[in-house]
């Protein structure tokens, strides 16, 4: 009698697990958000559970995209151009979400220890009007740089959070959120897609990268690390991967955003000590557990030297790897437990 009973829960059981729909691979792609192509991939008990789940991101990553931008300015939308335009004449009442970013930009000062903050925008402004003209981009004036870092100090950007408001205290004062705010994005959408059930999925967005549960039947995901040359070079070939599990992954380098002048490169990753763009390394790649701080603390280590960035990591507990000119590398304990040997 025991052993039918033993018999009969082993086929109930097997039953279940049988009975359970068998979750598929899915893949999409998109353009539009942040300038960028994100791409999704989710194992889904059908079609259109993914196809839900692909909408929503891709109309979260839209909404998000009209509230941090700071260079297309419409009066109808409260964004990050209308405040730089407007907020230093009155008291700004601004969407949670979009408040949300600039309270974590305010934390990140601390945490990255002034390498990376909300007001920078001052400065970053006058090397992003160089970098667009391309081939006419020349050097900005040492004078204009020294003038426009008179108005980066965090000090000049006030939050009330009772109020939901935001108010810049000089006309020169202007926030770039460029360092934090897709990445934040990423983790925001990672969040939401989890909440709807969608839990074994991967994304990535223009260098940021989170994943939660493994695929089906693996017990991690396997991600590449870009060299930069391969970037340039149009070789998608990965210099290291690494396997991650409920992680995140972002990379800063050197060539994405540039121009050249008198045969040297000049990007994006401004230095706040020298104004002018770091030159330690050709990339920076920080593996933790949200994508925010992915995107923060990979721009914030690309503009510290490394033994700074090594301490940094250390008490954000980051996994890190640097790539310094000529691909010499330098990684982390913490980075070197996750390669893929």
């Amino acid at each position: 009698m025991i052993m039918k009973r033993f018999a009969y829960l082993i086929f109930a059981l097997l039953y279940l697990v049988s009975a359970r729909p068998r979750l598929q691979r899915y893949t999409a792609a998109f353009w539009g958000s942040f300038d960028t192509f994100f791409v999704i991939t989710a194992y889904c008990e059908s079609k259109q559970i993914f196809d839900a789940a692909l909408m929503a991101a891709a109309d979260s990553f839209s909404e998000m995209d009209k509230l941090y931008n700071r260079f297309e300015y419409s009066p109808e939308i409260v964004n990050i151009a209308y405040i730089n335009r407007h907020a230093h004449q009155r008291e700004t009442a601004i969407a949670e979400d979009l408040f949300s970013l600039l309270h974590y930009g305010i934390d990140g000062v601390k945490r990255t220890e002034g390498k990376v903050s909300p007001t920078f925008g001052a400065v970053s402004s006058v090397w992003y009007d160089e970098i667009k003209k391309g081939k006419g981009a020349k050097l900005p004036d040492e004078r204009q740089l020294t003038e426009a870092a008179e108005h980066i100090s965090l000090d000049l950007m006030k939050l009330d959070e009772d109020k939901k408001t935001v108010n810049l205290l000089s006309d020169q004062a202007m926030i770039d959120a460029g360092a934090f705010a897709k990445g934040y994005a990423v983790e925001q959408v990672s969040n939401m897609l989890a909440k709807m059930g969608v839990n074994r999925a991967a994304m990535s967005g223009g260098g940021n990268i989170k994943v939660l549960d493994p695929p089906n039947g693996e017990v991690y995901w396997k991600i590449g690390i870009q060299n930069p040359d391969g970037a340039i070079f149009e070789n998608n070939k990965a210099e290291i991967s690494v396997k991650l599990v409920n992680q995140a992954v972002a990379t800063s380098g050197d060539y994405q955003r540039y121009f050249w002048h008198n045969g040297k490169r000049y990007h994006h990753l401004i230095d706040p000590e020298t104004l002018y763009p770091a030159d330690y390394f050709r990339s920076v790649t920080v593996v933790c557990n949200s994508a925010a701080d992915a995107d923060l603390f990979s721009t914030a280590l690309f503009v510290s030297n490394l033994e700074s960035g090594k301490q940094m990591a250390e008490q954000e507990e980051l996994a890190v790897l640097w790539i310094k000119d000529k691909s010499e590398k330098e990684y982390n304990d913490s980075m070197k437990k996750i390669i893929l040997q």
